[in-house]
């Protein structure tokens, strides 16, 4: 009876020790299990780029083993430039309209698992740099229904309105070369600058001032007058409501689209000014024999490439 005992008490001993030796196995292999790489983030420094511009990518990336991960990079676009193995240098490529690029990660473990993550970039055309060109006057003069075959080319003055219930009538002609602005440009602004006042203490009104292309261009300084001043414009260019002539100040017209079209049709370009007061009233500019050279065109642009 006794040899029967422990027969059967070492036969529960040995299987409750194998049951518990298979169970340890088993949580042995759940332990082993190789997970992929887990990417935790993906940045650029900078998303919205101009075209050539660069951007530096980071990937930050774990195992859950801690095995050595490996880094694969690929793109849609672009150009990848030096960096580490977590980290890019991308150089956007030269668009001439708003394109996405992306930019994509595969991390490897040693066992071969691996996961992807991408960003993606936008690159817009470059901003062309723009440049800027003051054209000064070459000519300028004013012209006087009073004293219709006289030349005032050498006055410190250009005068503009009508006086004695319009009877005596006073115009300024204006000339620039473009021969000064490069070729192959497109504009993108084109302003005259005037400079008005009054060479008396007397008050005077606000103004209308109207500018007006010249017709003929060929026309001097030194020779123009009432009598023989050349033809303008039907419609102006631009009006300027309610200046202020008591005292001197920089007066500032659009003139972009009239200029452009002038373009290419001669190097010489006039303009005509006049203004409208409510009553009888001459406003003044500053000529450039003033010495100030204050009246010029100031155009900005790009070059085309």
């Amino acid at each position: 009876m006794k040899k029967l005992t422990i027969i059967l008490t070492a036969f529960l001993f040995t299987g409750m020790f194998y049951s518990c030796e298979k169970e340890f196995d088993s949580i042995e292999d759940i332990e082993e299990e190789n997970l992929p790489p887990e990417i935790i983030s993906l940045i650029a420094d900078e998303t919205i780029l101009e075209s050539e511009e660069n951007t530096e990518i980071n990937c930050i990336a774990i195992d859950p083993e801690e095995k050595k991960l490996s880094y694969f990079w690929s793109l849609t676009g672009g150009y990848f430039g030096t960096g580490d193995e977590n980290k890019i240098n991308w150089e956007a490529p030269e668009v001439n309209y708003e394109q996405k690029f992306t930019i994509t990660i595969e991390v490897e473990d040693e066992e071969g698992l691996s996961t992807k993550k991408s960003i993606t970039l936008t690159v817009l055309p470059k901003e062309p740099e723009i440049f800027t060109k003051t054209l000064f006057l070459t000519d300028d003069a004013c012209v006087a229904s009073l004293w219709p075959d006289s030349n005032f080319g050498n006055e410190k003055y250009l005068s503009a309105g009508k006086i004695d219930g319009n009877s005596q009538e006073y115009f300024s002609y204006l000339k620039f070369d473009l021969s000064e602005l490069p070729e192959n440009i497109s504009i993108t602004k084109a302003e005259l600058r005037m400079v008005v006042g009054y060479n008396s203490t007397d008050y005077k009104p606000p103004g209308d001032i109207y500018i007006f292309g010249v017709e003929d261009v060929y026309w001097s300084e030194n020779s123009i007058t009432y009598n023989n001043r050349p033809p303008i414009e039907s419609n102006p260019i631009t009006i300027s409501p309610d200046i202020l002539f008591s005292t001197s100040s920089a007066q500032y017209f659009d003139i972009k689209n009239h200029l452009i079209s002038n373009i290419g049709v001669t190097n010489s370009y006039s303009l005509f000014i006049d203004v409208y007061f409510e009553s009888d009233y001459v406003g003044y500019f500053y000529s450039k024999e003033s010495g100030y050279g204050w009246g010029a065109i100031i155009v900005e642009y790009t070059v085309n490439q």
